[in-house]
């Protein structure tokens, strides 16, 4: 099972725990949440997991991309990782995830917009785990990565879509490997600065870095306030996955918060 503060909490605050071990102590930690009004209960579902982002208008669902997680969740918080475009899996499964997902759209009524919506690909098929109203991203490189790998910009093709224009757009017949990854905090404390700056910069594959957090903020780790704290983002192309995973990886190790105190 698992348990976070009412359905707007962040994903990152949300803990498993065995249904057995489930107790008011449980329930008392979430309610530490600013402004929770309640807490809510999910299923513990087991497989991958995926995102699809989607424009949508005039009756039409178009996929922006499919977002592989190449990496398991760091349980028990689900602290999401890497992203990357495009999707390893099969075309029968991806057929599946598209499926599942605009029957879930439909089903919520949602006909004009733009959605992020995360999947579960369980032995019994696609489990929906979230459907965002938004298309994936803001702060996070989600569309960045699309535009890298198939050169199509969803804000643009979103902004088309509420405003009446047809939901037509054409990617990449060969869409470039593309994706990013947080770099997180390791701990509690006022950052003096970060390590690692231009050698990450100039690995190969690096296209960009976000900077989520800049010298004297104090950052906090702790649940179910805040238990994760990435302070950089980094965008990462290449012309085959493990290029595009090797350069995340190798900007994680470089890029190192300093702490002031």
């Amino acid at each position: 099972m698992g348990q976070r503060p009412d359905p707007g909490g962040q994903r990152h605050t949300l803990e498993t725990f065995d249904e057995g071990g489930y107790s008011v102590p449980n329930v008392a930690r979430v309610y530490g949440y600013p402004d929770a009004h309640g807490v809510l209960i999910q299923e513990y579902v087991q497989g991958d997991e995926y995102a699809l982002d989607f424009v949508y208008g005039g009756g039409e669902y178009r996929l922006l991309a499919i977002h592989d997680k190449p990496y398991p969740f760091a349980e028990p918080y689900f602290i999401e990782g890497a992203y990357a475009t495009p999707s390893l899996l099969p075309a029968e499964e991806q057929d599946r995830l598209v499926r599942t997902s605009v029957a879930a759209l439909k089903a919520l009524g949602a006909s004009v917009g733009g959605a992020h919506v995360e999947l579960r690909l369980t032995e019994s098929g696609p489990k929906i785990i979230e459907v965002n109203g938004r298309l994936g991203g803001t702060s996070a490189f989600v569309q960045e990565s699309i535009r890298e790998s198939t050169g199509v910009w969803g804000p643009r093709e979103y902004l088309r879509a509420v405003l009446g224009d047809p939901v037509d757009f054409t990617v990449k017949p060969e869409p470039t490997p593309a994706g990013f990854t947080p770099v997180l905090a390791d701990r509690t404390g006022e950052l003096a600065g970060f390590e690692g700056v231009a050698d990450a910069e100039a690995l190969p594959g690096v296209v960009a870095l976000r900077w989520m957090a800049k010298a004297g903020d104090h950052v906090v780790i702790k649940y179910p306030e805040n238990p994760v704290s990435c302070f950089v983002l980094v965008l990462a192309r290449g012309e085959q996955r493990d290029d595009v995973l090797t350069a995340l990886r190798d900007a994680e190790k470089l890029l190192k918060p300093v702490y002031a105190n």
